[in-house]
């Protein structure tokens, strides 16, 4: 399994595949056949492959998605070889995107060697455990189009990599070192590349991203998993509300499933609550059709947070276990 796979080759590398191989003759002959869509000062500073089809790019000329015009003019300028790469990697591509766009917002869990990837209360990443729990399941953040993701950890952070290559974690938002770009195999196996163009290895039970090639260690076995179910792993009312909204079990607009809930663990308190912030939606809704109301919309606001605010232990393990059912 190389880092090298044409399989996993970003638009950018395969860019830089055609550019190496470009003669200094076939980057005039293009230059000449691509001059009515790129001005003759841009042309003039023009002197390499690279530089060449960078610039196509920016003039969107090219793209991840669209190398005919490339393909036609390699044709034209005599390098055949050059052009018949085109299609087998915009094949391959296709391959990988559908692979990639179904993990977009899903859950996912990774294992090596038997032992998944697990996030500690303090934000730790380990891989020692052998059961999917909730510290196992990470949620899938999309980037861009270019196969970058980012990870949720089941507290709400983001993994990232530190400076010393250990993975954490503890970020609140998206950041440069929380972008892992993923890269798919012919089986259910899957590499992360971090910002620092290294890979995810698993060392035992320890999870750093120090490594330039793949091996066996940074071949993580990837599985869909479901949040739906025992919670266990939910403590506070705000972590329940959270699951429930991805779930997509209740919404700003449909609350009926956590009152059901609620009058089920015996908290008619917070059912009223809710019962109360379905009124006063109901009410906004009149006032100037779906205008807000700045004096309903504060009490809603503040109803609402104190349904998952007052939530106790024992009320939201109660929820959690009615979960599903």
């Amino acid at each position: 399994m190389p880092s090298t796979d044409p399989v996993n080759e970003t638009f950018n590398q395969f860019q830089l595949r055609i550019a190496k191989n470009l003669r200094k003759k076939d980057v005039e002959e293009l230059k000449f056949l691509f001059q009515d869509h790129i001005g003759d000062e841009k042309l003039e500073s023009i002197n390499s492959g690279t530089a060449l089809l960078t610039a196509l790019k920016e003039k969107g000329l090219i793209s991840g998605k669209s190398l005919s015009k490339l393909k036609k003019n390699l044709k034209l300028c005599g390098r055949v070889d050059l052009a018949n790469k085109v299609d087998p990697f915009l094949t391959k591509r296709a391959a990988r995107l559908k692979r990639y766009n179904d993990l977009n917002g899903k859950f996912i869990a990774l294992s090596n060697n038997n032992k998944y990837v697990t996030s500690t209360e303090r934000g730790e990443i380990n891989a020692g455990a052998v059961n999917i729990g909730p510290k196992e399941k990470f949620e899938v953040v999309f980037l861009d189009d270019d196969f970058k993701i980012a990870l949720k950890s089941y507290g709400q952070k983001y993994l990232a990599v530190g400076i010393d290559r250990t993975v954490s974690a503890n970020q609140d938002n998206k950041e440069d070192d929380s972008e892992f770009t993923i890269e798919f195999f012919d089986t259910d196996k899957v590499a992360l590349k971090s910002c620092h163009d290294e890979y995810v290895v698993a060392k035992g039970d320890l999870i750093d991203a120090n490594h330039k090639e793949i091996t066996q260690r940074e071949a993580f076995t990837l599985e869909f998993v479901e949040i739906g179910g025992k919670q266990e792993g939910i403590k506070t009312g705000v972590q329940l509300i959270k699951l429930l909204e991805v779930d997509k079990l209740i919404t700003a607009d449909n609350i009926t499933n956590l009152k059901s809930k609620l009058k089920m663990v015996g908290r008619s308190d917070l059912y009223d609550i809710a019962v109360a912030y379905e009124r006063n939606k109901a009410k906004d809704a009149e006032i100037n059709g779906q205008a807000s109301n700045p004096r309903i919309t504060s009490q809603n606001m503040n109803r609402s947070q104190s349904i998952q605010d007052h939530f106790s232990n024992e009320t939201t393990s109660k929820v959690c276990l009615t979960e599903g059912n």
